[in-house]
């Protein structure tokens, strides 16, 4: 299924989430990659983000006062990605964050605003 999504800005947390080497490891062993430290931040449609919550999940635990998170694979515009919805979150319901091997700004040449296409598999 394809979704248009659009670029926005972050809180800029989801860089010091990711890089915990706690996370890290889960990431490593269950996603199969070393994500880049930051996520980027897609508005959606709630209806889209519901949709790929009903995916095929996998658990990220949390420790430590930290929460876990939920991840699901997605593509943006034909890359692999993981959409991860932290237990805790303080983002808007139509706001997604997402994580991948690359720094996907730089990859895809992205800026706030900017259309990408959304696709999970």
């Amino acid at each position: 299924m394809l979704f248009i999504a659009v670029v926005v800005s972050g809180m800029g947390k989801g860089a010091t989430f990711v890089a915990m080497p706690f996370y890290q490891k889960q990431f490593v062993k269950k996603l199969s990659f070393a994500p880049f430290p930051g996520t980027l931040n897609l508005r959606v449609e709630a209806k889209t983000k519901r949709r790929i919550m009903k995916e095929k999940k996998i658990r990220i635990v949390g420790r430590s006062g930290k929460g876990g998170a939920l991840c699901f694979a997605v593509k943006i515009n034909a890359v692999p990605c993981v959409v991860i919805v932290p237990d805790k979150s303080t983002h808007a319901k139509n706001i997604i964050e997402v994580l991948s091997h690359y720094n996907l700004r730089k990859k895809l040449r992205l800026r706030n605003g900017r259309r990408v296409r959304l696709s999970y598999f």
